[in-house]
């Protein structure tokens, strides 16, 4: 985007506006999704972190482990996540949110 290309506080307001602007096109629909009093405290996470293993998220938000993967199964199957690294004996997957990393990095994280 050629707007991210200028430097300093215009580069910056530009960006937090464009990210504001994914977050509330998301919230409505990930409450739906999840059927949980804590996909919003989910979503802060993932806004905070994109690139996260599911017990990460759980810890971090302070959301039970099965409440958390529900929440994380949900997003998945929607496509608003993806899985980055699939989940290998004891460890847990790495989601991704591409929605985000696209905006980070002005291309397709898919």
């Amino acid at each position: 985007d050629p707007r991210l290309s200028g430097q300093g506080a215009e580069c910056h307001h530009y960006l937090n506006s464009v990210i504001l602007d994914l977050y509330d096109s998301l919230k409505g629909r990930v409450i739906n999704l999840a059927s949980s009093k804590f996909a919003i405290i989910a979503m802060g996470r993932i806004f905070v972190r994109p690139i996260f293993r599911s017990i990460d998220l759980a810890t971090a938000a302070g959301i039970a482990k099965p409440t958390a993967l529900r929440i994380l199964r949900a997003l998945r199957e929607s496509g608003i996540l993806t899985v980055a690294v699939k989940e290998q004996g004891r460890k847990s997957a790495v989601f991704a949110f591409p929605g985000l990393l696209d905006l980070a990095e002005g291309g397709d994280a898919r």
